[in-house]
């Protein structure tokens, strides 16, 4: 039997727990020149350790395999044969059991925090093999603690994390610095990896050297998960507003209504970048027209304090132009109770539209200034020619047909106008996407462990929506209904499928789909991209509406009246009382910062322009049905 004596007053608790921990099955340890104020400790650790026991040590009392025995003072020790004895300077016999109930209490005490403990706790050698793993490992990874004793920690790493566990923390722990506390993915007994963090504390020998290292870790597994569903969200949310032809913004309801977020089309209408808003260097209040401040700020205050959307006309100054900006703003506010934190909006350019109203007013006046003149003249002919009165009255059905005929062609060239605007500030944000993908691809292809297979689906998925985008350009600049991109054939279930496969991500593990696809091949002509928009925007509130398990049921059939298509849902549903306003601009039902309001109100929009009709029936709780007709060509 190996019997080991070890003197505390020269050296630190650590080092004693060190070697403690170390222990061989036959050895036996006598710890003398204990601190009174140590004592505590070194008893709740001894019986956590479980092979080893702390007792008393008597005249030449026997010493067993696996036992220590404390001693508070100094003390002579000598051997004869198989025993040792001791001599104590101890306090009364009181004091001593006093302070071993109270040792014993505190070892029970601790020994009943590392089973309860949700935090798993561990000690290692210098190169990080587990010597000691608390009993909350089985709870927190499903392993029993004699499955890690003597395992190296990095076979369990999810490979990603390993190279920066080592980079902030176990070098730092060898270097003799303290280490970093650190996130990363552990491998669970089921075959999944929960996400931890970690805190390292690193314990030292007689001569500075490392001899152990204790890890303290807990399950950020739901944080983490939680982090990245709202990174994608964010992400989502600024790839949609950066595409979207308007000026997208979030601000403070403060005097200069100081900007939070603007998205990249506020360059293109104010001629300054987002940051220069959102740092103050300039303000929406700054560019407006002085003859136009004060209706602002009252209809807005006015929206505001009754707790409404509003819409404004107003002009705006752009810093590359001498002439005035014409913009539509749509607004609501943000509250928490009855508290206003925050204001958002969409700002329009309507400058054209505005010019086309001015000529059209100015048309207006000539033209009716002409047909006065007309009037007066085929009156005097009727005077003279009474016998001609049925000519003169097909003579002035023909000059008001006339009129009305000058007066739409003259809207639909000003619409032409508009349309061919706005495709052309499309068409740049699309190029910056599809430069800046292709860029991204060689950049990535210069990464040793560029997988060329693994992207190229995203990759696809990002071209085939700069190429949807980019049909919908087309068809803005074709704004009459010859334009060929209004006359596509849209096939009904692959535009559905298609939808369905985007938003994959969303749907696993929450909601099923249920298809009832007519047993014909259903078609419709129009605009593919378009359709494929407003199917999207169905499926994505139907998702979004079930909470936790659901169905999306999609049935297509012919009738006779036209194509019919429909979304049905089991999710949370639409009160009565809005089911009239879920197609209006920036109505919504979700929580402040979860949309905009906007989604629905572009779905009835293209389905419109589509020759279809939107019909919706829900019921709070039980779900809602979306029924699309398409009328027969």
């Amino acid at each position: 039997m190996n019997i080991s004596l070890i003197n505390a007053e020269l050296q630190p608790l650590a080092r004693v727990f060190d070697l403690l921990s170390n222990h061989q099955p036959d050895q036996s340890f006598i710890i003398y020149g204990i601190k009174k104020e140590d004592l505590k400790s070194l008893n709740s650790f001894i019986d956590s350790l479980q092979f080893l026991k702390a007792k008393s040590l008597g005249e030449r009392q026997l010493i067993a395999p696996g036992e220590v025995f404390l001693v508070q003072q100094k003390t002579a020790f000598y051997m004869d044969g198989q025993y040792i004895g001791a001599r104590e300077h101890t306090e009364s016999s009181h004091e001593k059991h006093r302070v071993d109930l109270t040792s014993q209490e505190d070892a029970a005490r601790h020994k009943y925090l590392l089973e309860v403990s949700r935090e798993l706790i561990c000690t290692h050698d210098p190169g990080g093999t587990y010597k000691f793993v608390s009993p909350s490992v089985h709870k927190l990874l499903g392993y029993e603690p004699e499955e890690l004793i003597g395992k190296d920690p990095y076979t369990y790493f999810h490979p990603d994390d390993i190279a920066h566990v080592v980079k902030t923390s176990h070098d730092l722990a060898l270097k003799g610095l303290q280490p970093h506390r650190v996130q990363y993915r552990f491998l669970h007994k089921n075959g999944t990896y929960i996400w931890l963090d970690t805190y390292t504390e690193v314990i030292k020998n007689d001569m500075g050297g490392i001899s152990s290292l204790i890890t303290v870790s807990r399950d950020i597994n739901d944080l983490k998960e939680a982090e990245i569903r709202l990174r994608e969200s964010d992400q989502r949310f600024r790839a949609i507003a950066n595409n979207i032809p308007g000026v997208v913004y979030l601000c403070r309801n403060d005097e200069t209504y100081s900007m939070l977020y603007l998205n990249l089309e506020v360059m293109n209408l104010t001629g300054y970048t987002p940051d220069e808003f959102i740092q103050n260097q300039i303000s929406f209040v700054d560019l407006y027209h002085p003859d136009d401040k004060e209706t602002i700020f009252a209809k807005v205050d006015s929206a505001l304090e009754h707790k409404e959307p509003f819409h404004i006309t107003y002009r705006l100054k752009n810093k590359h132009s001498e002439d005035w900006v014409w913009v539509d703003e749509y607004g609501q506010g943000i509250y928490e109770g009855d508290e206003l934190r925050l204001i958002e909006g969409v700002l329009l350019d309507i400058t054209e539209r505005k010019l086309v109203e001015y000529q059209l007013e100015r048309y207006t006046e000539n033209l009716e200034h002409v047909v006065a003149e007309r009037t007066r003249e085929l009156k005097v002919k009727n005077e003279a020619l009474v016998k001609g009165n049925s000519e003169l009255e097909q003579a002035l059905k023909e000059l008001k047909s006339t009129q009305s005929q000058l007066i739409q062609a003259e809207k639909m060239a000003s619409l032409g106008i508009l349309a061919a605007g706005i495709g052309h500030e499309i068409n740049n944000p699309l190029n910056f996407i599809k430069n800046g993908c292709s860029g991204l691809v060689q950049e990535l292809k210069e990464l040793p462990e560029y997988d060329e297979e693994l992207l190229k689906p995203f990759l696809e998925i990002i071209d085939d929506g700069v190429n949807r985008a980019s049909e919908i350009v087309k068809s803005l600049t074709h704004f009459s209904r010859q334009v060929k991109s209004m006359e596509e054939r849209c096939v009904i279930h692959d535009i559905i499928d298609h939808c369905v496969v985007m938003l994959q991500s969303n749907l696993k593990h929450k909601v099923q789909i249920v298809k009832d696809y007519a047993s014909e091949e259903l078609v419709v002509i129009g605009n593919e991209g378009k359709l494929h928009q407003a199917f999207l925007n169905i499926l994505a509130n139907a998702e979004q509406s079930i909470q936790e398990q659901g169905h999306i049921v999609i049935r297509t059939a012919r009738q006779e009246h036209g194509i019919v298509v429909t979304f049905e849902d089991d999710g949370e549903g639409i009160a009565e009382e809005n089911l009239s306003r879920i197609g209006d601009p920036f109505f919504t039902t979700k929580a402040p910062g979860a949309g905009t309001g906007l989604g629905l109100f572009i779905t009835y929009t293209l389905i419109k322009e589509l020759n279809g009709e939107v019909q919706v029936e829900s019921e709070l709780k039980k779900g809602s049905k979306f029924t699309i007709t398409f009328s027969n060509p």
